[in-house]
């Protein structure tokens, strides 16, 4: 898995998340941030819809799209790019 940030511009952040698991076919697709979807017998089918509550709570959101290559998953946060102020903690990413 990897993960970009970038500015997309002065109001704009997306976070950018590639998936190493095997392309998500169509007829799932439409239902991925839906609640208790799953392809897997034991998935409760609740992470990616908990991702899209949570950005849609803090005025983010999630899309789901293929890559050009057709090999990998891209998720994408689209999220309101904001100055923290100076008292604000800051959170320290490591690459």
């Amino acid at each position: 898995m990897a993960e970009k940030l970038a500015a997309q511009d002065e109001a704009t952040v997306v976070l950018s998340v590639l998936s190493d698991s095997p392309p998500i076919a169509p007829e799932v697709e439409r239902h991925l941030f839906e609640p208790f979807s799953s392809t897997r017998s034991r998935g409760s089918g609740l992470g990616l819809y908990i991702c899209r509550e949570l950005c849609e709570r803090y005025g983010a959101s999630i899309e789901y799209r293929l890559r050009p290559d057709g090999q990998r998953n891209l998720f994408l946060v689209i999220m309101r790019r904001e100055t923290l102020p100076a008292h604000e903690p800051r959170v320290k990413i490591h690459a």
